[in-house]
C-alpha cells in the first residue's frame, strides 16, 4: 500500500505532519479528515522521493512560473462566490470549505488562488487578508465587504449579496455583447 506524507492543522490551528498509509490520495484524505485535521498538502512517497531528503520533489512542491500573477476571470469568481457561500450557509466551516473548493482541479489559474486562499486561513490568516493578496482578482470593495461580514458574522449573506452583484453585471456585459452583435 502506498504511503503518503501529509501537512495537516488540527482544531486548535497547530501544525502536524506525518506519514500514513493508505489505498490513494483519496483515501489518505479521508482519512485525515476523519481524525479532525484540515489537510494543508498530501504528497505520495516513493523510493525515488526517500532517498532524496529535502529535494524539491521531496516537499512535493513544483511550482511553474509563467511570468504573470493567477487571476481568475469575472465568470470564474462569480462560481467561487456562489460556491463558498453555499458552502457556508450549509453549515461548514471557512477551512474546511475552502479546502472543499481547492480540492477540485479545473485546470485554470483560479485553482492557484483557491489553494492559496486555503493554506492562508489554515495559517491563521482571516479571509479578507488572504483575498488582499490577490488584488488582480479581489477588488478592494470585494475585500472590504468580505472583512464587514467577517466582523458582522454574516459572511454567507454577505457572499450572497456579492453574488446578486455580480450576476446583474454578468447581466449587462452579456446584453452589451448582444447589442453589439
Amino acid at each position: 500500500m502506498p504511503r503518503f506524507s501529509y501537512m495537516a492543522r488540527n482544531r486548535s490551528g497547530a501544525k502536524v505532519e506525518g506519514e500514513i498509509e493508505a489505498a490513494d490520495r483519496r483515501g489518505a484524505l479521508a482519512f485525515l479528515e476523519r481524525q479532525g485535521l484540515i489537510p494543508s498538502s498530501v504528497t505520495e512517497r516513493t523510493a525515488a522521493v526517500a532517498s532524496t531528503p529535502g529535494s524539491t520533489a521531496a516537499r512535493g512542491r513544483f511550482t511553474l512560473w509563467t511570468g504573470r500573477a493567477a487571476r481568475m476571470s469575472s465568470r470564474e469568481l462569480l462560481v467561487f462566490t456562489t460556491e463558498l457561500s453555499d458552502l457556508l450557509a450549509s453549515g461548514m466551516s471557512l477551512g474546511v470549505s475552502l479546502n472543499t473548493l481547492a480540492l477540485r482541479k479545473t485546470g485554470r489559474p483560479g485553482d492557484a488562488i483557491l489553494v492559496s486562499l486555503r493554506d492562508e486561513i489554515v495559517r491563521g490568516a482571516s479571509l479578507s487578508e488572504a483575498m488582499e493578496r490577490h488584488p488582480k482578482t479581489f477588488s478592494r470593495r470585494y475585500c472590504s465587504l468580505i472583512k464587514a461580514g467577517e466582523a458582522s458574522g454574516s459572511l454567507p449573506s454577505v457572499l450572497l449579496r456579492l453574488v446578486e452583484h455580480f450576476e446583474r453585471i454578468q447581466e449587462v456585459k452579456e446584453k452589451v455583447v448582444m447589442a453589439l452583435v
